[in-house]
């Protein structure tokens, strides 16, 4: 039946006209015609990352969503924000997608190289050929520095004193007795009281006159038995 026929009911009765509609629904979408990334090739050493970025184009797309993914996770992995781990040193591609479009990059992973000792798989920061040599010019550093110090210890030590005397004054050495001429004999030493060096030759000291005497016959001695004036006398 037509709209707007009229339907009749099977007992001849006529019945009011019979209306038909139909409703259209009519989606527009706007597919991505292309995807860029800030970068087509890249180099990462082991254990670095690195973001890729993605534009795509139109930006009134109705799906902007981008898929990333990796050739080879075992070189490189990406997450769903264009994050890339290096893994092991090869070859990677990083894709993304977005609709039917789709970019690459092409990522090369490589080792880690010293930059001190020029071996891979580490850094300077924990390499060990630097730890030990730092170690070793600390060392020398050390033992220059205690020598140093005990040559400034040395330099600064007084002299050894060698003086006998507990005053600390230095000690002259004691005059020679002097001998008699004729004999050869050593004489006695002045007696208390006399002021002056013997004379060459001299067997005595004269306690009356305070000299020595240079009588070549008598030998002066002091004689006790006197007091204050002791007597002089004549030996042999």
């Amino acid at each position: 039946m037509a709209t707007g026929e009229t339907a009749t009911a099977e007992n001849g009765t006529q019945t009011e006209p019979l209306v038909l509609t139909a409703t259209t629904h009519v989606v527009v979408t706007t597919k991505v015609e292309a995807i860029t990334l800030d970068n087509t090739e890249g180099v990462l050493t082991v254990g670095n990352t690195h973001k890729i970025n993605a534009s795509v184009t139109p930006e009134n797309a109705t799906d902007l969503t981008v898929t990333w993914t990796s050739s080879d996770n075992d070189i490189a992995t990406v997450d769903a924000d264009g994050n890339v781990k290096a893994v092991t040193a090869g070859n990677a591609t990083i894709t993304a997608s977005a609709g039917n479009v789709s970019a690459t990059n092409a990522l090369t992973v490589k080792n880690i190289t010293c930059s001190y000792c020029g071996g891979t798989g580490h850094t300077s920061s924990n390499c060990s050929v630097k730890a030990a040599d730092q170690k070793a010019a600390a060392q020398q550093q050390q033992a220059a520095a205690q020598a140093a110090q005990q040559q400034q210890a040395a330099a600064q030590q007084p002299a050894a004193n060698t003086n006998n005397n507990t005053g600390g004054g230095s000690t002259a050495p004691a005059p020679a007795p002097s001998t008699d001429n004729n004999s050869g004999s050593t004489s006695n030493p002045a007696p208390s009281g006399g002021t002056s060096d013997p004379p060459v030759g001299s067997s005595g000291f004269d306690p009356v006159n305070g000299s020595w005497s240079v009588t070549e016959s008598h030998d002066w001695t002091q004689d006790s038995s006197n007091g204050d004036n002791p007597t002089i006398g004549k030996k042999g």
